[in-house]
């Protein structure tokens, strides 16, 4: 039998640990998730600005169609992997 307990009460548990400790574990997971958006909203901007760059419709038609190709495969090959909807094709 497999007991689960959550880090935060392990961590209770221990003789050291203290709020200051479950603070600076808070502080530290605020920081992670918010230098994580800068992360995403800087890439996004990058390619915005890539975009943008780009004077050929020919090559945005072909990444647009390339993109939705990409995306049309990895459905499909995911559906095919579940046997049942594989019975009915």
């Amino acid at each position: 039998m497999v007991i689960k307990t959550s880090t935060v009460t392990l961590l209770k548990s221990l003789p050291l640990f203290n709020k200051n400790y479950l603070s600076l574990i808070t502080t530290l997971k605020q920081e992670y998730v918010k230098n994580s958006v800068e992360q995403i909203k800087r890439e996004f901007g990058a390619k915005l600005l890539y975009w943008n760059n780009l004077k050929s419709r020919r090559v945005k038609f072909l990444i647009i169609i390339s993109t939705i190709g990409l995306i049309a495969l990895k459905v499909f090959t995911t559906v095919l992997t579940f046997d049942w909807l594989v019975a009915l094709f």
